[in-house]
């Protein structure tokens, strides 16, 4: 039978949760007779409620960037013009409708502790020795697991640690051995080690303290389109967009966006409704990118979000678009 696998896959729970959220929000705005993007931008954390709910992790004030990320992503996804032709199809089709959503999400990560080795060989080469599991995050294997996907950020930290153990043993006799020679290169360095009984390889263990944790922040749209009289569901567009930080790898960052779209996109139309299967594959997505990130300045990378959006366009021109629209929507 074909049937959903009802085993847990990153992120268990999360995307369930941030559904029921959005639920509750479109219920209020049905109740209330509100538009529905007054009141999910009302529910906005501002910094002073994001520091409430998250504490440390919620970090400094300029670093707070998901109000601009809404913004922006409504502007470059041209979000109010989209939603007039939405409201325009629907009113010229019978059996067709269209529907657009937009969702924020906020997503604290917190790193977990990470074993690192990092070896000198003879010959000057340098091994290291990581403790996750290659999944398409761009990391290397040596065992252990991944969780959270914040191994690659703890790996880099564990790495660092354990260089400045190495650094720390080669500065003496290197600095002997320039009083003697003068300049000296790496290789000589390392024989002369060898020669020493210098031990050129370090151990670390790191531990992430109370200010490790932060938050990652993004948005996205989708707009659908339904026969209701099959309930056949065809995904039109999705614009999604994440503040990445200092990126350790933009190629990974673009090779996540796409399984894990398409992951959400099987999970809801199989599950749930598909109004905001795009969007909600943005939280699959930053929570995934928690591996690809670097605590330290959290501007909004715009040149990676573009990049990101022509990814996301390119999916949308394979889709197949169902026709139905009204004589003079056609011809604009």
């Amino acid at each position: 039978m074909n049937l959903t696998s009802k085993s847990s896959m990153r992120a268990p729970g999360q995307v369930q949760g941030s559904y029921i959220a959005e639920a509750i929000i479109e219920r209020v705005a049905s109740f209330l007779s509100l538009d529905v993007d007054v009141v999910r931008k009302r529910n906005l954390h501002t910094y002073e409620s994001l520091k409430f709910f998250y504490g440390s992790s919620s970090g400094e004030a300029p670093e707070y960037t998901l109000p601009a990320i809404v913004d922006e992503l409504f502007t470059s996804a041209s979000y109010f013009n989209r939603l007039e032709m939405v409201l325009h199809f629907n009113s010229c089709n019978k059996w067709k409708k269209r529907g657009i959503s937009w969702v924020p999400i906020v997503y604290e990560v917190e790193p977990m502790p990470t074993p690192r080795k990092v070896s000198i060989l003879n010959d000057g080469s340098i091994v290291v020795e990581v403790g996750g599991i290659e999944i398409g995050q761009g990391l290397w294997t040596k065992g252990g697991l991944t969780a959270g996907s914040t191994k690659s950020e703890a790996s880099c930290e564990a790495v660092r640690l354990a260089c400045s153990i190495l650094v720390s043993r080669l500065k003496p006799l290197k600095q002997s051995l320039e009083e003697q020679m003068g300049s000296i290169s790496w290789d000589t360095l390392i024989t002369q080690a060898n020669l020493q009984y210098v031990n050129l390889s370090a151990s670390t263990f790191w531990v992430a303290d109370d200010t490790s944790s932060y938050l990652n922040y993004g948005a996205a749209i989708s707009e659908v389109e339904i026969d209701v009289l099959t309930g056949a569901t065809t995904i039109l567009r999705a614009d999604l967009t994440y503040d990445c930080g200092q990126s350790l790898s933009p190629a990974v960052d673009l090779g996540q966006e796409i399984p894990f779209e398409r992951r959400a996109m099987n999970l809801l139309t199989t599950m749930w409704m598909a109004t905001v299967v795009g969007a909600i594959a943005v939280y699959w997505f930053v929570w995934v990118m928690g591996s690809a990130e670097v605590k330290g300045k959290r501007a909004v990378n715009l040149k990676m979000r573009l990049i990101m959006q022509d990814k996301v366009q390119v999916l949308v021109l394979l889709s197949p678009l169902q026709g139905g629209h009204c004589r003079r929507a056609r011809r604009r």
